[in-house]
């Protein structure tokens, strides 16, 4: 399936350009949240930067739901390029190096350790503090470039990942260290999820 998003406690902007060819493709419902968004802006822009009143916005969402729809088009092919933007969590290290504390604690105290041998858990708590850092201090933008089919019944969805920048990188010491959990260009930057009418599948 096609998630609107994944992670919906974390500040980010993102912002879709998309270049519709031919009847378009399927996008799930959910996605008239973004037509709410850009019907917002654009009508924001037309009431000269004022603040639309409720009866504005009710109409609008009128317009929006007057002849709802499951997809945006019955069929064919969008191309799009897909810029994200993700803020980080947060930039107190006092709060960073505390977390980092406890994962260690919790990790070292743990009777039920997912890693057997002592130089997986070894690698495990040599990973901690990155992993740690990475998840509530990164800050990141990446460009994607997309492809989506539709027939009606089947999709394909293509994503490859054209750059991005991350403010955390793991230090030369760790880069081998599998245990790292942070974006993996090597299996990342493409990626293509399809669904046959039957079954999903993910390839990358």
């Amino acid at each position: 399936m096609l998630l609107a998003s994944q992670d919906a406690k974390l500040k980010k902007k993102s912002f879709f350009i998309g270049q519709i060819s031919g009847k378009g493709a399927i996008m799930k419902s959910k996605c008239i949240l973004l037509g709410v968004i850009i019907s917002l802006c654009v009508n924001c822009m037309a009431y000269a930067d004022r603040s639309l009143s409720r009866a504005e916005i009710l109409e609008i969402f009128q317009r929006l739901t007057n002849q709802p729809s499951k997809t945006w088009i019955p069929a064919g092919t969008i191309e799009a390029v897909h810029d994200k933007y993700k803020a980080a969590k947060t930039t107190d290290q006092t709060q960073i190096e505390s977390q980092i504390s406890r994962e260690i604690e919790d990790y070292q105290n743990s009777t039920n350790k997912r890693e057997l041998t002592r130089q997986l858990q070894e690698m495990k708590l040599e990973a901690i503090p990155f992993n740690v850092r990475y998840e509530l201090s990164n800050e990141y933008s990446m460009n994607s470039h997309m492809v989506i089919k539709y027939d009606g019944d089947r999709f394909f969805w293509e994503i490859n990942v054209n750059s991005r920048t991350d403010s955390v990188t793991a230090p030369a010491e760790i880069r081998g260290n599998f245990m790292t959990k942070q974006f993996n260009p090597d299996w990342n930057a493409g990626r293509t999820f399809v669904w046959d009418g039957k079954k999903y599948t993910f390839y990358c």
